[in-house]
């Protein structure tokens, strides 16, 4: 079946599905090699300027973000955002781990991040809008920089294991957000936040409500902190407000049973007072009636309903659906707002969730989360991410060279021309909206240049090269964005490697899945006399295109031997000088019957080869190179055994 004439290529494309949006070749960011495990996108914001983000998700340790920056030249070092999620590996944001590049927005959410140094901070102190530590194992913080933070905005601190909160200094800070955290004492003299307009300290069971702190907030707008075991009773002067701005205080579900006289003072006309959830048995006149006269003069009120216990609304989660029980049968909800578990809107205490995901995704998180005694949902949330190289239709794999089943290879993409009207290469599915595929598949001829997106589309789940044959599983996409790699070489084919980025997600199903990428500089099915599997709908040894898609097994050798034997039958010794250790070359040998012979032809590029993780149904696939070139410029039907084809790295 297949022989090709492709490329040769180095991709250094250790990057991961979440962050497929973030390779680059645009001129904010830096070239893609020098900043993984991290990855950089740019984009324009709508007023014809480019806003430059860097996601180190996928990073295993804070050194790897440090030499990341370290390593990478920056175009631009003014950037917008920072963004390191659903990573359980970096502990700690370490002195000067980004260098001198500062960010608008620091976001940091389901992490292990426990210690931040202010050097990663700084850079970005007369930029930085806002601070995001959510959801993470944050125990120390450096709040003593917040007064040199001249443009920070927001501090976002919520559900991490503080314990304790100096007296903040901070004249631009607006936001802060402290609920779900550990914390035990907050100072209370010394606090300058003159402009701070939320205050979100809730669910610190163990905290001393720091009265004095209110003193300095006169443009405090909402104060919230329930659940955090304020009771049993409220002293007179606790809560003494100084802001004629103040919309909303919620002490709610604190085990408060009786309020001191003048225990809550200073409120606006159109303050909202919310005590919900308490133990007040008696409202007193001598404590109520003050607040309620000056609520009354405007639209505030006043909440007291009873005890509310219990834990609050589930996130709904992408991609999956969870189930609610509590001491009765378990109820699947898509809808959090809906079931049999939820009194007065909270669901009670010791209510247990069970989370699950759809076909072909699997679960990343806790599967078992409860409601507490205090209120809140034990772990974080989890999510729900894609599965990769899975062969949902099972078929037996034979030698190749002849039509695969439909549905074998799931992860097969087909790049069709619009203006050929034909199928000309072939792709690689590696998250639901990147198709992986050789560089010079997707530019025009003889240049560097990509070509306009709006003259290629996509297939998935496709099997018939004619389109007039494909029936209602196949999904077509249009191309929103092509990454050429950086060093892409149209003379010497170098770094044959881009990546397109579909106009919408295309829907998983059993025709179309994602394929696997490597480990980062793992090579074991690269070894000489690994085999893959390689499938495309390029030329059969007739030299005509083949009419489905068509499929073959073959063996990889190493470069040494590549090079040796690709001299000797071309005669030529400068024939293999481009090969090098981005690439790596696989065919049959001279020693193998014609009968037997299986390579690439032209048509095959870009189309990945894919190597079985182990046998069986719990096995799963993976891409380790894609078809670049071939060394022998004849046609199919003149190549013979050991005449090889190059492929492109995807490891490295």
């Amino acid at each position: 079946m297949f022989k090709s004439k492709l490329m040769e290529t180095l991709i250094w494309l250790y990057l991961s599905f979440t962050f497929l949006p973030m390779v680059t070749g645009q001129e904010n960011c830096p070239k893609v090699d020098e900043i993984l495990p991290c990855a950089c996108f740019s984009q324009e914001n709508g007023l014809g300027f480019d806003e430059t983000d860097v996601d180190c998700s996928k990073a295993r340790t804070s050194d790897e973000i440090s030499s990341a920056f370290k390593r990478a030249s920056w175009p631009a070092t003014v950037l917008r955002e920072f963004r390191l999620q659903h990573n359980v590996m970096v502990k700690e944001l370490p002195e000067g781990v980004v260098g001198n590049v500062s960010f608008q927005y620091i976001r940091v959410k389901n992490t292990a991040i426990e210690t931040v140094h202010p050097s990663a901070i700084l850079p970005s102190k007369n930029r930085l809008i806002e601070l995001e530590i959510q959801h993470s194992r944050l125990r120390e913080f450096p709040f003593e920089i917040l007064s040199e933070l001249l443009s920070l905005s927001t501090l976002h601190l919520w559900n991490n294991t503080l314990t304790s909160i100096p007296a903040l200094q901070s004249n631009s800070l607006r936001v802060l957000y402290l609920p779900f955290n550990n914390i035990v004492k907050v100072e209370e003299n010394g606090w300058n936040t003159p402009n701070l307009r939320t205050f979100d300290i809730a669910v610190n069971p163990s905290m001393k409500f720091p009265s004095g702190v209110l003193k300095g907030m006169k443009k405090l707008e909402l104060l919230w902190c329930p659940r955090s075991n304020l009771g049993p009773s409220l002293s007179a002067g606790m809560f003494q407000f100084h802001s004629k701005t103040l919309k909303t205080v919620g002490l709610g579900e604190n085990y408060v049973g009786r309020l001191e006289p003048g225990a809550i003072t200073g409120v606006a006309s159109d303050t909202e007072v919310f005590l919900d959830g308490n133990k007040i048995s008696e409202l007193s006149e001598e404590v109520f009636r003050p607040l309620l006269e000056v609520l009354s003069k405007g639209k505030g009120f006043l909440s007291v309903r009873g005890d509310e216990s219990g834990c609050g609304r589930l996130l709904d989660i992408n991609h999956g659906f969870f189930k609610v029980s509590c001491g009765m049968p378990l109820e699947e909800l898509r809808d959090s707002n809906s079931s049999k578990c939820v009194k007065n809107g909270r669901y009670t205490i010791g209510s247990e969730v069970r989370y699950s995901c759809d076909r072909f995704y699997k679960l990343e998180g806790p599967p078992i989360r409860t409601c507490t005694e205090k209120g809140q949902w034990s772990g974080n949330q989890p999510f729900c991410e894609p599965e990769c190289g899975r062969q949902v239709l099972q078929v037996s794999l034979s030698s190749g060279g002849k039509p695969s089943s439909i549905g074998e290879w799931p992860w097969q993409a087909a790049l069709y021309d619009v203006k050929v009207g034909d199928v000309i290469c072939g792709g690689a599915l590696i998250e639901e909206e990147w198709v992986l595929t050789a560089a010079h598949c997707v530019v025009i001829a003889g240049s560097e240049r990509a070509r306009d997106r709006k003259e290629l589309l996509v297939y998935l789940g496709k099997y018939n090269r004619s389109n007039s044959m494909d029936d209602e599983y196949v999904q077509k996409r249009q191309v929103s964005e092509i990454f050429l790699h950086d060093e892409f070489n149209a003379r010497n084919f170098d770094s044959d490697i881009a990546l397109m980025k579909l106009t919408e997600p295309l829907e998983l199903t059993p025709r179309i899945q994602l394929i696997c990428l490597p480990k980062k500089d793992s090579d074991l099915n690269l070894e000489s006399g690994k085999t893959g599997w390689v499938a495309g709908w390029g030329q059969d040894v007739s030299n005509h295109q083949v009419d489905v898609l068509t499929k073959a097994q073959i063996p990889v050798l190493s470069n040494k031997e590549c090079r040796r034997d690709t001299i000797r039958i071309e005669g030529i010794p400068i024939i293999a000088d481009t090969l090098n250790s981005n690439m790596f070359c696989a065919g049959h040998d001279k020693d193998t019957p014609l009968e037997d012979y299986k390579s690439v032809c032209p048509g095959d590029s870009g189309s990945p080869l894919v190597f079985p993780s182990q046998s069986g149904q719990d096995g799963y696939w993976m891409v380790e190179g894609i078809v670049s070139h071939f060394f022998n410029k004849e046609s199919c039907s003149m190549r013979r055994p050991g005449q090889y084809g190059v492929f492109t790295r995807v490891n490295r």
